[in-house]
């Protein structure tokens, strides 16, 4: 279980990496039981999100949700997504509220998350044994 009473999986998941743009770096190699390998990235459960109140529209775990999500509508780069909408009032608190420290943080999650992805695919497990590995080792590593 996590902070938030919800198990990893409950709220990650493996998808095709041709259905997303994804740095190489966090590309999973899963092998079927023919030998055959195909190509996953984990990603949130977030349409919608797991953690969205239906009734008032807001996070229930803003204060533990993953920096990904409380970067938002920002990547990595510190760079606004293309197609954010986000208010100005928004857009204005998260960079008064120390958005470098946190794109730093941020940066070095990716540098870990990478590291177990290439731990990962030196194995050649199954797609389920790819799930169950990351969702150990990430929570051990604090990076979901």
């Amino acid at each position: 279980m996590h902070e938030t009473e919800k198990h990893p999986d409950d709220f990650v998941v493996l998808y095709p990496a041709k259905l997303l743009n994804q740095d190489d770096g966090t590309v999973l190699e899963c092998y079927d039981e023919k030998g055959r390998m195909f190509e996953y990235i984990l990603a949130l459960k977030s349409h919608p999100c797991v953690f969205l109140d239906g009734q008032t529209n807001k996070c229930e775990i803003h204060i533990n949700a993953p920096l990904v999500c409380r970067l938002y509508p920002y990547n990595s780069n510190g760079k606004m997504f293309d197609q954010a909408r986000c208010t100005l009032i928004g857009n204005l608190l998260f960079k008064i509220s120390g958005s470098d420290k946190s794109l730093r943080e941020y940066k070095n999650q990716i540098k870990k998350y990478k590291e177990l992805v290439s731990e990962w695919n030196r194995k050649h497990g199954s797609k389920e044994e790819c799930l169950k590995f990351l969702l150990e080792l990430s929570t051990k590593s604090s990076i979901l």
